[in-house]
């Protein structure tokens, strides 16, 4: 089953910096937490050790306080744009390079970055196991990586699992070249791309949609909300590559 969520009928954009996403229709006590910060709270790069107290530091730090969540329960990475999936509790470090998380740990949260990129959580419903992963057009199909992590390490079943495809780049916007469509129409089939005005459109959520429901997930959501047309979302490709705004995906248990 799938089901459509829009970022701007849920939070007021011209004045929140944050935004509460509902991970499951019928979420019960046990549904974690997904927190997305806005444009407006600022670039939210994660700083590499040795960096310093950046700008960008700093305003992590504030979402994880009035969060309540102590920085030492963040599992973060410096993100590749890969397919390269972390289980936190054991081969993860701080320093790790990659683009997916999972964990057991209910007092763990984990989080990424994205600016036309996905965000995308995997919840298994039955363990209590997370995933979340950075999903580009390079590192497409790292959200079924992560569920045969989850399968092999926490014996997840799709069918116990709930997906929110955070927002991204849509295909109304995402232009990209003939090679790139054309690597895309063969990994992805022919709905991942849209020919439109004489150039060639990836559709990145309608792909990791239909992946995620073809692999068996019993509920995916989609945010239809476009991080290009958006201009209350980051986007690498709307602001540019030297002032493009990261917006933190953070899921949990907060408090």
């Amino acid at each position: 089953m799938s089901r459509s969520l829009s970022i701007a009928d849920l939070v007021d954009v011209e004045r929140e910096e944050l935004a509460f996403l509902p991970t499951e229709e019928n979420g019960g006590r046990g549904a974690p937490q997904f927190c997305l910060s806005l444009r407006r709270a600022g670039d939210m790069k994660r700083p590499r050790a040795g960096e310093g107290a950046s700008e960008s530091a700093r305003r992590r730090a504030g979402i994880f306080r009035r969060l309540g969540i102590a920085e030492e329960r963040v599992a973060a990475l410096h993100q590749i744009h890969s397919q390269k999936v972390f289980v936190v509790e054991d081969e993860w470090s701080a320093s790790g390079e990659g683009d997916g998380l999972l964990t057991a740990n209910p007092r763990t949260c984990l989080a990424v970055t994205a600016a036309d990129c996905l965000p995308i959580l995997l919840h298994d419903r039955r363990s209590g196991a997370l995933a979340l992963v950075h999903s580009g057009w390079r590192g497409t199909g790292i959200a079924l990586v992560a569920l045969e992590r989850m399968a092999r390490r926490f014996g997840t079943r799709a069918s116990e699992v709930s997906a929110l495809v955070g927002p991204g780049i849509g295909a109304c916007c995402y232009k990209v070249s003939d090679e790139r469509g054309e690597l895309f129409r063969r990994q992805w089939g022919e709905q991942s791309v849209v020919d439109r005005d004489g150039g060639v459109y990836l559709d990145l959520p309608g792909v990791n949609e239909r992946m995620l429901s073809q692999a068996g997930v019993a509920e995916v959501a989609l945010v239809r909300d476009c991080t290009s047309c958006s201009d209350f979302l980051g986007s690498f490709r709307r602001e540019g590559p030297e002032r493009y705004t990261r917006m933190l995906a953070l899921v949990g248990h907060f408090g």
